[in-house]
């Protein structure tokens, strides 16, 4: 374990801003919930108990975690060939109200 640095501003309504070593992180809450965002851009959420010391901290998500995590399968598929034909849907393109119209042309003399 080794040395940590921070500086907490207060901006009012529950914002705070933290200066670490690492940079400027915000955050936003009210006693025994925050919720925030790091300096490397992480999103996380805390809940504690006030003056008790017992709290539980998660990170919710990290800014390159889109990029760890592969596409699906049919998302790979579409994106590998942008030559082959889009895929066949059985939606008839004409609507209730469309089809209706249709209708009305035909009757019309």
């Amino acid at each position: 374990m080794g040395w940590r640095w921070r500086n907490s501003t207060n901006l009012g309504g529950g914002a705070r801003t933290t200066m670490t070593s690492r940079g400027m992180g915000v955050s936003w809450g009210l006693a025994g919930f925050r919720i925030g965002r790091s300096p490397g851009g992480a999103l996380w959420v805390s809940f504690s108990i006030p003056g008790t010391g017992i709290s539980f901290f998660k990170k919710l998500s990290s800014r390159g975690s889109l990029a760890q995590h592969p596409l699906p399968p049919a998302a790979q598929q579409s994106q590998i060939s942008h030559t082959s034909q889009p895929p066949q849907t059985s939606v008839n393109p004409l609507t209730a109200n469309q089809k209706v119209l249709e209708e009305i042309k035909r009757s019309k003399p």
